[in-house]
């Protein structure tokens, strides 16, 4: 069988091929709501649901690496503490002073904030 590409066919007869929008739809249908917050999810907050456990396991396998390594440098479990509280401090000063600027400037100028020389 050879693969069929994907394509979309809109009222009009013109086909195109989908946008990274329509195939996260294609993915993940509208459930049925079971109340009416759950019906009022729009296209961000389920996509949201969907990437931060993806994340959130990035950032746990990176936290727990991080924290391994450590322990095999200075054999401490004290430092390996007070590196993993070192960072969780830092981002729980600097997280929301990012939000207030990302309000302020838009999130593109801050994402880009680390990258500049």
């Amino acid at each position: 069988w050879p693969a069929q590409p994907l394509t979309i066919r809109k009222p009009c007869g013109l086909v195109q091929s989908p946008t990274l929008r329509q195939l996260f739809a294609l993915m993940m249908p509208t459930p049925r709501a079971c109340c009416s917050s759950c019906a009022s999810l729009n296209w961000n907050a389920r996509l949201a649901l969907i990437v931060s456990p993806i994340n959130m396991v990035g950032v746990g396998l990176t936290e727990s690496t991080m924290a391994a390594f450590a322990f095999l440098i200075t054999r401490s479990n004290f430092l390996v503490g007070l590196s993993s509280t070192v960072s969780g401090l830092a981002l729980l000063l600097v997280a929301p002073c990012a939000g207030c600027l990302a309000d302020r400037v838009g999130r593109q100028a801050v994402l880009r904030l680390p990258r500049a020389p």
